[in-house]
């Protein structure tokens, strides 16, 4: 449940979609025109939010902490994976 997820919950859901993240990365670098240093740089900085939120927080604390950085993440996919060559 959200409302009682831990950090190791949230670290745990982090890695399991890492090799999801993986695959989206190198779909994109077989993409004409489409750099993934962007992409690259959004998801270490999501992570390191991740990682950044104490053991000790509150869920409502946890989700502020990373709340920029999932928008900068989230932003950065669409920007990169959203150009004229990607539709």
């Amino acid at each position: 449940s959200p409302t009682t997820a831990s950090k190791t919950d949230y670290q745990s859901a982090v890695d399991a979609i890492q090799s999801d993240w993986d695959a989206v990365k190198s779909d994109a670098s077989g993409l004409k025109d489409v750099t993934t240093s962007q992409l690259s740089s959004a998801w270490d900085s999501y992570q390191s939010a991740v990682e950044a939120v104490p053991d000790d927080a509150s869920v409502s604390d946890a989700l502020g902490g990373i709340k920029s950085a999932t928008q900068t993440l989230a932003s950065s996919v669409s920007s990169t994976l959203s150009g004229p060559d990607c539709s």
